[in-house]
C-alpha cells in the first residue's frame, strides 16, 4: 500500500492496515504543496481534484515498485496522476464516482459559498479530466450504474467498455435486521457529514 498523508489526516495512523499489507509507505503531504498544487492545476488544464495529490517523489516510487507487481490499483480521482510513470503494468482505478457529476449538486447545495464557487469554477476541467480516465487506465471502477453511464458517456463509445459498476458489496444473509424493536430516537449513519452529498 502506497498512501498520501495530506495535512487535515495527519492524525491517522496506518495501524489498523498493517495486518492488511505486506508493506505500508506513506508521505507526507504539506499544506505548502497542496497549495502550490493547486495553484499550477489551472494553467494545465488539470481539476484540483487531480493536481492536489501531485507528488513527484511518490509518484517515482510508484512506478518503481509497480515493476515487481502485476496491477496497480489506484483509489479515487485524487490518486490518478500518481501513476503516469507507470510502465508496462495494467492500472486500473477505483474512481468510486464521477465527480463531475457530483459537482453541479454541489455547486447548488455545498455549505459555503467558497465550495459551490470552486464547485462551478472546476466542472469543466474535471469533466474533460473524466472523459481521458477510461482511456488511461485499463479499467475505471465505479459503483453505481449511474455514474458508469456517465463515465461512458465522457469517454466516448471505444473506451467506454472500459467502465465497470461494482455496487457496494453487503452480505445480506449476514447482515440483516433484527427481530427486537429498535431504541428510540436512534439514527445511524455511516458516512463523512462534512461531506455535502452525505450532508
Amino acid at each position: 500500500l502506497v498512501a498520501l498523508q495530506p495535512p487535515e489526516d495527519r492524525w491517522m495512523a496506518a495501524t489498523p492496515l498493517v495486518d492488511c499489507c505486506e508493506q505500508i509507505t506513506v508521505f507526507p503531504l504539506s499544506r505548502l504543496q497542496t497549495f502550490r498544487n493547486a495553484a499550477g492545476a489551472v494553467p494545465r488544464d488539470l481539476p484540483l481534484q487531480a493536481a492536489y495529490s501531485l507528488h513527484r517523489e511518490a509518484e517515482r516510487y510508484i512506478a518503481s515498485e509497480a515493476r515487481r507487481s502485476d496491477i496497480v490499483h489506484v483509489e479515487h480521482l485524487r490518486g490518478s496522476l500518481l501513476t503516469r510513470r507507470v510502465v508496462n503494468v495494467p492500472c486500473v482505478i477505483d474512481a468510486v464516482d464521477s465527480i463531475s457529476t457530483l459537482f453541479p449538486q454541489a455547486g447548488r447545495q455545498a455549505p459555503s459559498w467558497r465550495q459551490r464557487l470552486l464547485a462551478r469554477a472546476d466542472l469543466g476541467r474535471t469533466r474533460r479530466f473524466e472523459a481521458g480516465l477510461s482511456s488511461r487506465f485499463e479499467r475505471t471502477l465505479v459503483s453505481s450504474n449511474r455514474d458508469a453511464e456517465a463515465f461512458a458517456k465522457l469517454a466516448g463509445a471505444e473506451p467506454s467498455n472500459r467502465v465497470v459498476s461494482i455496487p457496494n458489496g453487503v452480505d445480506l444473509d449476514y447482515f440483516h435486521p433484527v427481530q427486537s424493536p429498535p431504541e428510540p430516537e436512534t439514527i445511524l449513519f455511516t458516512g463523512k457529514i462534512s461531506y455535502h452529498a452525505n450532508e
